[in-house]
C-alpha cells in the first residue's frame, strides 16, 4: 500500500519530489511566496519536499496511513488532493485490496 501511495505522489506532476538542478530555483522561489515566508530559512532542506507516507495504526485486517506532499499549485490544492486520493483508491482497487477510505 506504502509503495502504491508514493507511486501516485511521484506519478502526480503536480506534487513536489525532491527536485534536481534545473528545478531547485523554482522550488525555492516557493518559498518566497507570502504564505510560504514562515518556512523559509536561507537555504531549506529540500529533501524534506520528497512525498512520504507513514503508517499510523495497524489492526486485525487493517491499516491507517498518513501521507504528506507538497503541492506546486497551492490554490488548487483541494482538487490536487481529491485527484490523488482517487487515483491511489483506484490503484490499490485494481491491485485487490480492499478499501475503506478516510481522510482527514
Amino acid at each position: 500500500m506504502r509503495e502504491i501511495a508514493l507511486a501516485v505522489a511521484h506519478d502526480d506532476p503536480r506534487i513536489i519530489r525532491t527536485p534536481g538542478t534545473a528545478g531547485r530555483s523554482a522550488v525555492h522561489g516557493l518559498f518566497d511566496l507570502p504564505y510560504n515566508k514562515r518556512l523559509r530559512s536561507d537555504r531549506p532542506d529540500l529533501i524534506g519536499l520528497e512525498p512520504a507516507v507513514h503508517t499510523v495504526s495497524v489492526s486485525d485486517g487493517w491499516v491507517k496511513l498518513m501521507v504528506r506532499a507538497w503541492i506546486r499549485k497551492i490554490p488548487q490544492k483541494d482538487e490536487i488532493a481529491s485527484h490523488y486520493l482517487r487515483e491511489v483508491l483506484k490503484r490499490l482497487s485494481a491491485e485487490g485490496i480492499p478499501v475503506k477510505a478516510e481522510t482527514s
